[in-house]
């Protein structure tokens, strides 16, 4: 008897964490862009009509929670179909908490910024 596929079969369950990780990456590359970005109140050299605070106004309102709805329904059927390892369910639920607070904080701190 081999026990050559039980590496392989130890990071199976390791593959849907990858893959949140994965569709998390774009909330965290327009935090970073966000910070590099100021002042935001600069028009965009390609199209003058726009700022980059209406960019990523836009970008906190209808793109993220996209991305993050789609990682969340891929981690829970994942986790129906195969099974998740309980470092990796623990890593998803933290990885997609974090990113859906950080989501929540930069749309309501861009909303208050245009409104009031």
């Amino acid at each position: 008897m081999s026990n050559a596929g039980t590496p392989a079969l130890r990071l199976a369950g390791w593959a849907p964490l990858r893959a949140v990780i994965w569709l998390c990456l774009p909330t965290w590359l327009g935090v970073g862009l966000f910070l590099l970005s100021f002042p935001l109140y600069r028009p965009i050299p390609v199209f003058r009509a726009a700022t980059y605070a209406e960019v990523f106004f836009v970008w906190w309102i209808l793109v993220d929670p996209l991305i993050n709805l789609a990682a969340i329904v891929l981690m829970l059927s994942k986790r129906r179909r195969i099974g998740l390892t309980k470092g990796a369910k623990i890593g998803a639920i933290v990885t997609l908490a974090i990113t859906v607070l950080v989501n929540a904080f930069f749309a309501l701190g861009m909303w208050a910024a245009f409104y009031y």
